[in-house]
């Protein structure tokens, strides 16, 4: 495992305690061949925290601009990163010491994909102070677990930023974080990642993100995403990617995500997958879609858009209910024999 790690932290003077405690998560790495690239955002004084940090054998690159922009900030990181893989991590997240030896290995075992990510533990946590860092954790618990699906990501972020490691040359292709989205940048960064690679799923847990556990913070973070959400969804006009029967079964698969027995009649009606339906010919045939290899190029947005419409008209939803009111009928008929 020789590939150069770079650990992009964005982080301010007044946030010291929780800064030292994930740092220390990435000096105590299994993988040793790492660089911090850190940024200071919209403050200046933490020079002479970094001058006396034992950074033991890890290389440092210190940044500070005087600007408040998690987005500049994070472009600063990926623009200075020399690393031949790259990782973001929140000044109050943390790694477990097998987070990088894990995704390393996954990256270098598959060649052809562009980034690695694992399972993170979420914790609730109410901060009493940022420096020194004192707080109360709730148990941590497990709330993304996804295999890697393209279609998945398209419609709903499962990625917590500090899970994923991609290869440099993501950033080189398709560049760093959209200035304009000061939430829901992450996304918007993945689903460009992902619209021409694959990325590899590790189902073990190898990091810690906090969320607030007060109501309050909770509903100001959901209203600043919810505020950012449709400009996010907007931008994805602009993402090319290439659209094919996977991708559109990926994408109704996710819609039907949280309903157990619409997956069901899914596989009951149509074999599993609604793209072996002739209606998705008829469909694709109004998109006036040419596929070459049996996939064709088309924004993001427009791969969602073609999708729902297939799903929303020509009677499939009504297949699925139709199945469903059976089944229930049926399940009801022998729940009452058995009462």
């Amino acid at each position: 495992m020789n590939n150069k790690v770079s650990v992009i932290m964005r982080t301010g003077v007044s946030r010291i305690g929780c800064l030292e405690q994930a740092v220390n998560s990435v000096l105590d790495q299994h993988h040793k061949h790492i660089e911090i690239v850190l940024v200071e955002n919209g403050s200046n004084g933490l020079g002479d925290w970094v001058a006396t940090k034992n950074w033991r054998s890890c290389e440092l690159k210190y940044y500070q601009q005087d600007e408040a922009n998690r987005c500049t900030a994070g472009n600063l990181g990926l623009t200075k990163a020399t690393g031949d893989f790259i990782c973001f991590l929140d000044d109050d997240d943390i790694f477990y010491p097998n987070h990088l030896s894990i995704l390393v290995g996954a990256l270098e075992n598959n060649v052809n994909a562009g980034a690695a990510y694992s399972v993170s533990h979420e914790v609730k946590s109410q901060i009493h102070s940022y420096t020194p860092f004192l707080y109360t954790d709730k148990a941590p618990r497990i709330f993304y677990r996804r295999e890697f699906s393209r279609g998945a990501l398209f419609a709903n972020n499962y990625l917590p930023i500090q899970s994923v490691l991609f290869r440099k040359q993501l950033f080189e292709t398709h560049g760093g974080f959209d200035s304009e989205l000061q939430r829901l940048e992450d996304w918007n960064l993945w689903a460009r990642y992902a619209s021409q690679s694959e990325f590899v799923f590790i189902d073990t847990v190898t990091s810690m993100y906090r969320k607030p556990a007060e109501k309050k913070e909770v509903g100001i973070r959901n209203k600043e995403h919810d505020d950012y959400y449709f400009l996010a969804r907007a931008k994805q006009s602009e993402i090319p990617t290439f659209f094919d029967q996977s991708l559109f079964d990926e994408i109704v698969t996710d819609i039907f995500r949280n309903t157990f027995l619409s997956r069901f009649s899914i596989r009951l009606v149509y074999g599993g997958k609604l793209s072996g339906h002739p209606v998705f010919n008829k469909i694709c045939e109004q998109w006036k879609l040419s596929f070459l290899n049996n996939r064709c190029e088309m924004s993001v947005l427009d791969s969602i858009r073609l999708t729902n419409e297939i799903v929303t008209n020509h009677r499939v939803i009504w297949n699925i209910h139709r199945v469903e009111k059976f089944i229930l009928k049926k399940t009801n008929k022998i729940l009452q024999r058995l009462a």
